[in-house]
């Protein structure tokens, strides 16, 4: 699906710009600048929302978003993205709500594109989000990797999806009141935007991935912060939250040539463990790999085009890293779903946020 480059007449529509933070004021420094920089930033509400910051932190949070023009609240505990995003939401005025993360830039385009695809034709969507571009602010090449990674799944998977994303992503007022906002059970970042999406989606009402939205991600990736993550707060609460009944999308992060990379990746460990004891499962972890690097051709020669054939080559490893760490993550979340039955059974007042909260640590 193309969406057109044309703008259309978004001038009656009203947008409000939620921003959830915790202990992060330098981030939050640059991602208000950029919200301000935006064209039509005049006429927005913006709202930060203070996560229990230390009080170091509390006051340049404060002067910032005095300095800024922001309505700003303070919750007085720690309760997450989940709830802070929902206070800001709750106190914001506007038609349409667009949550950015803390440590994103938007394009100065982004909530003129934000406002006209949500009031022209495409006013029968709920929500649209956006994507990372391809400029990551920090250097080194996990965190180039772990970015672009990101920017070329939005941008290769445009049109309509099941999932939202609050790094950059925007909802009609009505329908975040209808879907009942974000489970304030999720108390880390995690997957509570896209279990917020899955009930979006669930009467009827339509998602949709606009790739031209852009934002710039500050976020420092390392090998450890990426597989913490990739295992902890995606793959396993992704399983979790299938298996208990929302399922899978077919796009996004679930299509055939990822889901099958997530298996190869699983037979390349395996067959490179048993190819200690018998080296014939040494060939077998070669056809392997060689099949891992078929599958993921479009995504490395999109790699390549960005940064050149050697950073391609490069993220190779760190890419069957990813897709060995999802196989983990889904065996871990189906044991743990299939504890759950029991679990219920025994203590049904638990819930799986807080089930993933315990895996989590």
């Amino acid at each position: 699906m193309q969406y057109t480059a044309d703008l259309v007449d978004y001038a009656g529509v009203s947008i409000s710009v939620v921003v959830a933070v915790s202990n992060a004021p330098a981030d939050l420094a640059a991602c208000l600048a950029g919200i301000r920089a935006c064209r039509g930033a005049e006429q927005a509400e913006l709202v930060v929302v203070d996560d229990a910051s230390n009080d170091a932190c509390a006051m340049q949070i404060s002067a910032l978003a005095t300095h800024f023009g922001a309505k700003l609240i303070r919750l007085e505990r720690q309760s997450g993205p989940a709830a802070a995003r929902n206070a800001g939401a709750h106190v914001s005025q506007a038609e349409i709500i667009l949550f950015l993360d803390a440590d994103v830039v938007p394009h100065e385009d982004c909530l003129e594109l934000v406002r006209s695809f949500l009031a022209g034709s495409e006013q029968d969507y709920a929500a649209v989000i956006g994507s990372y571009d391809t400029r990551p602010e920090h250097p080194g090449l996990v965190n180039q990797y772990r970015n672009l990674l990101h920017a070329y799944v939005h941008q290769t998977s445009e049109g309509d999806v099941a999932s939202f994303w609050t790094g950059c992503g925007a909802v009609r007022r009505s329908a975040f009141l209808a879907a009942g906002g974000f489970d304030a059970k999720f108390q880390f970042p995690s997957v509570e935007d896209v279990e917020f999406g899955s009930r979006l989606v669930r009467p009827g009402s339509r998602i949709a991935l606009n790739p031209r939205i852009q934002v710039t991600h500050r976020k420092r990736w390392t090998l450890q912060s990426m597989l913490k993550t990739d295992l902890l707060r995606r793959s396993v609460p992704w399983t979790m939250l299938a298996l208990s009944g929302i399922g899978l999308p077919s796009n996004l992060n679930f299509t055939p040539r990822r889901r099958a990379s997530v298996i190869v990746s699983a037979l390349i460990a395996a067959f490179g463990i048993l190819s200690m004891v018998d080296r014939r499962f040494g060939v077998a972890a070669a056809a392997a790999l060689v099949a891992l690097i078929w599958l993921n051709l479009p995504f490395l020669g999109w790699l390549r085009d960005q940064r050149g054939l050697t950073f391609a080559c490069s993220c190779l490893s760190l890419h069957w890293l990813h897709c060995l760490t999802q196989a983990v993550g889904f065996s871990i979340g189906s044991l743990a779903v299939a504890a759950t039955w029991v679990w219920f059974r025994r203590w049904p007042g638990v819930s799986l946020p807080k089930l993933l909260r315990q895996l989590s640590g």
